[in-house]
């Protein structure tokens, strides 16, 4: 168990862990966990959140280099901006069904992420919580097309052929994943991508109609 005077606490709000366990067990009654409370923490393998969290700030985790475990809140609700980027030794998540918005870059430069697990209905998640991925993890997230998709979005293509077949189950696709830059040296945007696209839209809206 974690020594409670190494919890900064204020309001319910974890605003600053000063230990350095191994294992971090964060104090029950807990709701959030505020803006860089962990960032840069170099001691921290595993992580257990009791199930009172619902909310992890932005950065809270960030480069926690050591980290390879978590075991998140049964209620957790959203995790923000950056919040386990640079977590290079973490290789695998099981996010909770709980789980409602999802903020960007959340693992982004986690250099070593082979699985991430979430079955819940994210409803909130504008711009990809993989962004700064680099191979191996990338590869290891996509598809047979290529395709990074996570919670019914497309976030990312890799691999870049003539025509995109996209799954059933996919509701969106995120912001810039054709973005002209993003296709900088591989093949354009063809009229089958493009008619791919335009199919998920329809049927989509189609059945929410």
């Amino acid at each position: 168990m974690s020594n409670i005077a190494d919890f900064v606490i204020e309001e319910n709000i974890l605003e600053k862990y000063t230990g350095n366990e191994a294992v971090v067990e964060i104090p029950g009654g807990v709701t959030e966990i505020g803006k860089y409370a962990f960032a840069g923490n170099k001691t921290m393998t595993e992580l257990i959140m009791p199930d009172s969290v619902v909310t992890i700030g932005e950065n809270a985790f960030e480069k926690c280099v050591k980290l390879k475990k978590i075991t998140f809140s049964r209620n957790l609700e959203e995790i923000k901006y950056q919040s386990f980027a640079g977590c290079k030794a973490l290789k695998e998540v099981y996010l909770p069904d709980t789980l409602r918005r999802l903020g960007s870059a959340v693992f982004g430069g986690c250099l070593k992420l082979e699985t991430v697990t979430c079955n819940s209905q994210v409803y909130e998640m504008n711009s990809s919580p993989f962004s700064d991925f680099r191979e191996p993890a990338s590869k290891l997230l996509a598809d047979e097309n290529g395709l990074i998709i996570f919670c019914g979005v497309v976030h990312d293509v890799l691999e870049h052929k003539s025509e995109l077949v996209i799954p059933e189950g996919v509701t969106k696709i995120a912001n810039g994943v054709f973005r002209k830059n993003s296709w900088d040296k591989k093949p354009p945007l063809t009229m089958g991508r493009l008619f791919c696209i335009l199919r998920l839209y329809h049927n989509t809206h189609r059945t929410s109609q």
